[in-house]
């Protein structure tokens, strides 16, 4: 399936989230019971600001290609492609075990509450820092995507074995041996109808909003 990639430059705020459906049952002794319905998904806001006339255009046409909410697209956190600590992406790096890094492995494991991420075959002391993110991709050509949040900070050991709390729990879906990677991770993302594209300035400069939420696809 062909999935869209966002225009790379342009936006000027963003908002970027785990959107949760959650309830609340207080009890007369004093407790709350809390139940969440369905999974967290991840929503997202990208407002374009007075970008000149040539992002302008790019963002238009990507706005027009994606015909309404018909079309997927890749959608992530525009200030994190790479982890904080590895801002410049994987060159020259080198896997504990010896061959060239390029962000990705198929060495991981889960704790039984999908939130503990153990990753091997990882460069000898690669950091992840709080509100990094790597995403899970799978079928062919890796286009379905689970994303996920880094939480607890770590730093891979003598091994290149590092395990990290990440957030959203990863669902069911992820089965073992698929692709975990750390360079410019994403989730497959709609179009919502409060997407906006406002007026053009007088230096042909438009501003527009967009506004999408996660897809899920097994």
């Amino acid at each position: 399936m062909a999935v869209l990639d966002m225009p790379a430059s342009g936006v000027g705020q963003q908002r970027f989230e785990v959107d949760r459906i959650d309830y609340e049952s207080p009890t007369t002794g004093g407790r709350t019971g809390n139940v969440t319905a369905g999974f967290p998904r991840w929503e997202a806001e990208w407002a374009i600001g007075r970008a000149g006339e040539l992002n302008s255009d790019v963002w238009r046409a990507f706005l027009d290609r994606l015909h309404g909410g018909k079309n997927l697209f890749y959608g992530r956190d525009v200030n994190r492609p790479y982890p904080r600590a590895h801002a410049s992406g994987f060159g020259g790096m080198t896997r504990a075990g010896g061959g060239a890094f390029d962000g990705t492995t198929t060495s991981w494991s889960l704790d039984g509450t999908r939130t503990l991420l153990t990753l091997n075959t990882l460069p000898v002391g690669l950091a992840l820092n709080l509100a990094d993110y790597g995403d899970f991709r799978w079928d062919t050509g890796g286009w379905k995507r689970s994303l996920h949040r880094i939480v607890t900070a770590a730093v891979a050991n003598g091994s290149g074995v590092l395990t990290a709390e990440v957030y959203p729990p990863v669902p069911t879906l992820v089965a073992g041996g698929v692709t975990f990677n750390l360079d410019r991770p994403a989730c497959l993302m709609k179009r919502r109808t409060e997407t906006k594209v406002g007026s053009m300035d007088r230096r042909k400069s438009v501003e527009a909003t967009l506004v999408a939420r996660q897809e899920l696809i097994a």
